[in-house]
C-alpha cells in the first residue's frame, strides 16, 4: 500500500450572514429543485430498493421540467465580467466534474486547480433541455447552444425571482441572491493505492 496526500479546494456559499461549505457543487435553480425533491421523493425509496437510486434524479428532473419556469439571471465574476441570461433554468457551481445522480455538468472541472467551473443552462426550450439532460451523464451537453461554461474563483449571482439553492445536494431556502467562492485554505485528503505484486 502507498499513500498520497492531495490538497483539494473547498467551496463556500454565502447567503446574507450565513456560510455553507461544499466539496462537490453548489447550485441555484432547476438542479437545486431536483436535489430538494429527491430528498423527499417516494421514487428514491422505491428505486433504492431496486438498487437504481440514481434514476430517482432523472425521474424527478423530468417532473420538475414540466413545473419550473426560467428566470432572468446575472452572474458577476471576480475578473469583473458580468454574464446576463434572460431565461435561465439553473447555474451549477462545480468543484468536481460530477454532481448528484451522475451528471457530468463540468467535464473540465478539477478539485485542485483553484477554480470553480460554472455551468449555466439558459435560453433553451424545455424540449431541448429534455434532450440535453441525458447527454449530461457523459459531459456531451456542453456542445448545446444555450449551455455556457465559465470559470472563476468567486462569483455573485442575482435572479429575477427566488430560486432553490443547494450545497452538495443539501437544500437551502429560496433566495434571489447568493455569493459563491473557493476558500483560501484547502482540505488535505489521503489517497491510498494498493499495488499488486506479480
Amino acid at each position: 500500500n502507498s499513500e498520497k496526500i492531495e490538497k483539494l479546494d473547498v467551496g463556500e456559499l454565502v447567503l446574507g450572514g450565513k456560510r455553507r461549505r461544499f466539496l462537490v457543487s453548489a447550485g441555484m435553480g432547476f438542479d437545486a429543485a431536483v436535489c430538494h425533491e429527491v430528498c423527499i421523493s417516494k421514487w428514491k425509496k422505491i428505486l433504492n430498493r431496486l438498487k437504481l437510486g440514481k434514476l430517482s434524479y432523472a425521474v424527478v428532473a423530468l417532473n420538475r421540467l414540466l413545473k419550473d419556469q426560467p428566470v432572468r439571471m446575472e452572474i458577476r465574476l471576480d475578473d469583473g465580467s458580468v454574464h446576463r441570461f434572460e431565461r435561465a433554468y439553473f447555474a451549477a457551481f462545480m468543484n468536481q466534474k460530477y454532481e448528484g445522480g451522475g451528471f457530468k455538468f463540468c467535464p473540465e472541472a478539477s478539485p485542485s486547480d483553484g477554480k470553480l467551473d460554472i455551468m449555466v443552462a439558459a435560453d433553451l426550450s424545455k424540449k431541448k433541455i429534455l434532450c440535453l439532460l441525458p447527454t449530461a451523464f457523459f459531459g456531451k451537453h456542453t456542445k448545446f447552444r444555450g449551455v455556457t461554461i465559465l470559470q472563476c474563483r468567486s462569483a455573485e449571482v442575482s435572479t429575477g425571482s427566488t430560486l432553490p439553492i443547494h450545497t452538495d445536494g443539501e437544500p437551502i431556502f429560496l433566495r434571489n441572491e447568493m455569493k459563491v467562492r473557493l476558500m483560501e485554505e484547502k482540505i488535505r485528503f489521503k489517497i491510498e493505492s494498493t499495488r499488486l505484486n506479480s
